[in-house]
């Protein structure tokens, strides 16, 4: 579940710097269980995106 890992990381901010846009809105276990419930209920569409895709592997590096 690569949003849910995302948002993991976020919260262990050893491993990288935060950007400020995103310290505004700290991650919680609260949006961490809506996500993974989210992918349980498969209740949004889901089309994939290369460019995003692309985005988060060079993110994941």
């Amino acid at each position: 579940m690569g949003m849910s890992n995302l948002l993991k990381r976020l919260q262990d901010k050893t491993f990288i710097s935060i950007p400020e846009f995103l310290s505004s809105h700290p991650v919680s276990g609260e949006r961490i269980d809506y996500i993974n419930q989210m992918v349980e209920d498969k209740s949004y569409p889901y089309k994939e995106n290369p460019k995003l895709k692309s985005l988060f592997l060079e993110i994941k590096q």
